[in-house]
C-alpha cells in the first residue's frame, strides 16, 4: 500500500513538472510494486480466512464433544447407569433427542418414571443456527418440553460409544481398541464416520 500510495504521488508531481523518463519509471515501478504487494495480501486473505474457519469449526466441534461427553460421564456418577435405554458394546449412539432429553432433563425425562427423575441439567450449550430444510449447526436445538438435539458445525449429530461391559476399552470407529469409559467423535466436514477429518474425544485425552 505505500508503494502504491507514494507511486500516485511521484506521477503527480511529474506530470506538474513535466520530470523526465527517469523519474517517470521509478513511479511506474513504485506502483508495480505496490499493486503487487497488494494483490499478495488479497491471496493471503483469501486462504487464511477459511482455514481459520475451519479451525474455529473443528475448535468448537471439540469443545461440544468433550462436554457431550463429560455430561455422560456425570450422568453415570449420579444414576450409576448410563442415559441410553439399550446397553451395548457395539451400538453407536447418537446426539438427538433420546440421549439429549434425558441430559437436557426434559419434562418427559424428569418424571418419576423417566430416565433422570431428579431433573438435574447435565448439558447446556449454545443455541443451534438454522440452516433450512430441517437442519440445524453447532449448538442444541431445544424442544418445547426441555429436550432438545446437539448438532455438529456441519449439521450432522455427534457419534457416541460406551463401554458397557466394564472392561475400560471401547472399539473405536475404525475397530481401534481406546481405553475410555465413553467416547464421543463428530464425523467432520465429509459427514462420513471413521475418516482422517472426524474430531474425536479420545484424541484429545
Amino acid at each position: 500500500m505505500p508503494g502504491i500510495i507514494c507511486g500516485h504521488v511521484a506521477r503527480s508531481r511529474i506530470g506538474k513538472s513535466n520530470g523526465g523518463l527517469g523519474g517517470a519509471g521509478l513511479a511506474l515501478a513504485g506502483l508495480i510494486v505496490g499493486y503487487f504487494f497488494l494483490a499478495l495480501q488479497v491471496i493471503g486473505f483469501g486462504v487464511v480466512v477459511p482455514a481459520s474457519r475451519g479451525f474455529l469449526e473443528k475448535a468448537t466441534t471439540l469443545n461440544e464433544a468433550l462436554q457431550l461427553k463429560n455430561a455422560i460421564g456425570s450422568y453415570f456418577t449420579e444414576y450409576r447407569k448410563y442415559p441410553f435405554r439399550e446397553l451395548s458394546e457395539s451400538q453407536v449412539y447418537r446426539s438427538d433427542a433420546k440421549l439429549m432429553g434425558i441430559l437436557l432433563a426434559s419434562d418427559l425425562e424428569a418424571a418419576k418414571t423417566g430416565s433422570n427423575p431428579r431433573r438435574i441439567p447435565f448439558y447446556s450449550g449454545r443455541r443451534a443456527t438454522p440452516i433450512g430444510k430441517g437442519r440445524f449447526r453447532s449448538g442444541v436445538l431445544t424442544d418445547a418440553d426441555g429436550g432438545g438435539e446437539l448438532w455438529d458445525p456441519w449439521a450432522d449429530y455427534y457419534y457416541v460409544k460406551i463401554d458397557a461391559d466394564g472392561d475400560g476399552q471401547i472399539l473405536g470407529p475404525n475397530g481401534e481398541v481406546i481405553k475410555a469409559a465413553v467416547i464421543v467423535w463428530s464425523a467432520g466436514e465429509d459427514g462420513i464416520s471413521g475418516n482422517e477429518d472426524d474430531v474425536t474425544t479420545w484424541e484429545a485425552d
